[in-house]
């Protein structure tokens, strides 16, 4: 095997060190809310170091694995079972800054059995609950009798640490259950956000957090939304079109169910990227739409302008904006839910789920379906252009600094039906190149620079044709 390149993984500034279970995950986002802390995620270094995962390996290899943000406290969640790998890339754990995340033995070691039963029944649809925290299942029963032996096993584990780590000079304890509380928890406590920020050498900042807790019930939906009047703001609805005549009259038929269930009609905004083929305005007049809706029209057909396109939507829209890509349907029911069921907070940005047509089956979490506040938008100079020309990144470009300017909120009760081209042909643009290299390149010098807020947007012209 090539040899790893020489920046594979920069030390960590601090660790959070802890066993599975002991809302290391929980910790790690709170304190990356914080403007000068980098989180660098889980160090699975056993997977990365002994070529056990070749297609880790290959990306290991390229240099972008735990590389260290510049200006920033970088952050690691090392596991127990971890450290003798990263002593032998760091050194000794004695000489690195630690967190010391404790939580109640008997408290993991059911959040280990009750995890282990509910993924070997549920598999996939387990899976997405880690990636929109939202899943509405029913617990597995566990074997009751592996909890008191695996409880020890925790313990032991956790008493050799604490015994290692006695007279550490740069070592914070932390309690999870003193952090934690019942419940969900937005904000931590300030006590404990003064304590830790003044052993991090940080100014303080109030830590906030969008995770829903796991552990026992973990796929248990929680207690659901007050209900609240709709959003005094406007509500702007930004879709993209680029050839796509079936999707779009589908949609106009998805957005004529709004009327008489929503009490307040939003305004779609459809972009037209400069269709070389079928113009959106003249779909819109023949098919019929009967709620507000203005359509503007890009005049240069730019390859993969994503970020142009929803500039221009956006740049247009008053209040509240929900972007989407043409093949994503938002039902009368599910905006109804999304717009009227809950207060919007206009310091947060919202993140529904999704489901793929015909069998529901759930979908990745969307990257592209988002719902914010224009003037979040603003604040962070909208989607980066420079993306523009080729294929991928811009999203989650957006995303990183949306994320820094508002809270994550996860939308559980609000889900998005996803066209596959097999139901509607033209559901997705067809017959491009995908080609990621040269938008990874890119994306990877903007996250070395910590994402700075874009520049020039709109760099087209555009009208608008009804």
């Amino acid at each position: 095997m090539p040899a790893p390149a020489a920046n594979i993984f920069d030390q960590p500034d601090v660790i959070i060190l802890s066993t599975q279970r002991s809302g290391t995950h929980f910790l790690e986002s709170s304190l990356a809310s914080h403007p000068l802390i980098h989180k660098r995620g889980e160090c699975v270094l056993r997977y990365r170091l002994d070529g056990a995962n070749p297609k880790l390996d290959a990306v290991h290899r390229q240099g972008r694995i735990f590389t260290n943000r510049p200006n920033r406290t970088n952050l690691a969640i090392v596991m127990y079972s971890e450290v003798a790998l990263l002593e032998k890339l760091c050194g000794p754990l004695e000489k690195q800054k630690i967190i010391h995340l404790l939580r109640d033995p008997e408290s993991v070691a059911r959040s280990v059995l009750q995890k282990d039963a509910n993924k070997n029944k549920y598999q996939e649809r387990y899976r997405a609950h880690y990636k929109l925290n939202e899943k509405v299942l029913p617990d597995v029963a566990f074997d009751r009798a592996k909890v008191k032996p695996l409880t020890r096993q925790i313990a032991a584990e956790q008493k050799k640490f604490i015994r290692r780590l006695k007279g550490h000079p740069h070592l914070f304890v932390i309690h999870y259950e003193d952090i934690a509380g019942q419940g969900e928890v937005n904000i931590l406590p300030k006590k404990f956000t003064r304590e830790i920020l003044k052993f991090l050498q940080l100014p303080y900042h109030p830590l906030s957090n969008d995770l829903k807790k796991t552990g026992p019930n973990l796929l248990k939906r929680d207690t659901p939304l007050p209900p609240a009047a709709p959003a005094s703001a406007p509500i702007n609805l930004v879709f993209l079109y680029y050839d796509n005549p079936e999707m779009l009259r589908a949609q106009i038929d998805c957005w004529n169910s709004y009327v008489g269930v929503l009490q307040t009609l939003p305004t779609i905004l459809l972009i037209d990227d400069g269709s070389p083929h079928t113009f959106a305005a003249e779909i819109v007049r023949d098919h019929g739409c009967h709620v507000p809706i203005k359509v503007f029209r890009i005049q240069e057909d730019i390859r993969w302008n994503f970020t142009g396109a929803r500039n221009l939507g956006c740049s247009q829209a008053k209040g509240w904006i929900y972007i989407s890509d043409i093949d994503t349907q938002l039902p009368a029911s599910a905006a109804q839910q999304f717009f009227e069921s809950a207060p919007l907070d206009p310091n947060c940005f919202y993140i529904p789920r999704r489901v793929w047509l015909p069998k529901r089956i759930e979908a990745s979490p969307p990257l592209v379906n988002l719902f914010f506040h224009k003037k979040k938008y603003l604040e962070i100079g909208g989607y980066d252009e420079d993306y523009a020309g080729h294929y991928g990144r811009e999203e989650t470009d957006f995303f990183r600094r949306l994320r820094r300017a508002a809270t994550k909120v996860v939308r559980d009760d609000v889900c998005l039906e996803v066209v596959p081209h097999s139901m509607i042909g033209d559901s997705r643009t067809r017959g491009r190149k995908r080609d990621k290299t040269r938008n990874i390149a890119l994306f990877d010098k903007k996250e070395a620079a910590g994402f700075p807020n874009p520049v020039n947007p709109l760099r087209f012209t555009w009208k608008r044709v009804l």
